[in-house]
């Protein structure tokens, strides 16, 4: 089990110790993944060993969290029937930080959603903003802040739309 973990490093520590018997000789590089309930990697890590005949070699490995998956779906519905919406910008920050941490620019709908779509988040608090504008640029509606999580190793999907006011959040493998 993994004890201690600190989101913002990322780094987690534990007492977890093991023995592997009868490994040959020579150098090797160890890799170690910590699972959750559902079988998915969420810790790992990686360290190298120089193993001598007839001894025990003591290995530290530090288990680092897997980013994450995220996929945010804007629905234009709710000032659609009044505006018509070309595109959208979607602007992603740390939680309570200033600059955008990662853009999306000028997304296209596809089947009723405006959909960014991205790998390698690591594991924190996030803020997005939306940004819908008309097909000359121009800004037709800009969002308040709402906020989201990814978890180590999972997938986040955040569905947001003007008519709801507010984000839904669903993580899974």
């Amino acid at each position: 089990e993994i004890g201690w973990c600190d989101w913002s490093s990322d780094v987690c520590s534990s007492d977890l110790h093991s023995a592997i018997q009868s490994l040959a000789a020579g150098n090797w590089l160890i890799d170690a993944v910590a699972v959750d309930r559902e079988g998915d990697a969420i810790y790992a890590g990686h360290a190298k060993a120089q193993v001598k005949r007839d001894s025990v070699t003591p290995v530290s490995i530090t288990l680092r969290a897997v980013e994450g998956r995220v996929r945010i779906q804007v629905s234009a519905a709710g000032i659609a029937n009044t505006m018509t919406v070309h595109a959208a910008d979607i602007f992603v920050y740390y939680a309570s930080g200033s600059s955008a941490y990662r853009s999306y620019k000028d997304i296209r709908e596809r089947d009723g959603y405006f959909i960014a779509e991205d790998t390698g988040y690591p594991p924190r608090s996030y803020d997005f903003r939306v940004v819908l504008k008309a097909e000359d640029g121009s800004v037709l509606y800009e969002s308040e802040y709402a906020s989201f999580g990814v978890c180590p190793g999972k997938f986040t999907d955040v569905t947001w739309s003007p008519g709801l006011g507010r984000s839904e959040e669903h993580t899974s493998e």
